[in-house]
């Protein structure tokens, strides 16, 4: 699985590296995001400090940490159903 670091995340999203970002309910009963760059191919899993996947416990709580920390991307899929917690969301889902 490729990941990203909040700081490297918040390093593309400056310089407009930012596809898309995508976030999947956990079996946690939380969300992990899932990051697409122009430069790079496939999904990347952000990550915390201790290379674990980041998990947010609600979705008022993400998009609030999205809206602070990314104001530069401009597109946000989220998935509900149907994803496991190891496989990157699919772009081709229906919405």
């Amino acid at each position: 699985m490729n990941t990203i670091t909040e700081a490297e995340l918040k390093d593309n999203a400056r310089n407009g590296a930012v596809v898309c970002i995508k976030a999947t309910k956990t079996s946690e009963k939380g969300f992990h995001l899932y990051v697409n760059l122009t430069w790079k191919e496939g999904d990347l899993l952000l990550i915390n400090q201790k290379k674990e996947p980041r998990v947010w416990v609600s979705a008022d709580r993400l998009l609030a940490h999205i809206d602070r920390n990314y104001r530069a991307v401009a597109s946000l899929t989220i998935f509900l159903r149907g994803n496991h917690d190891d496989d990157p969301p699919s772009s081709n889902a229906e919405h």
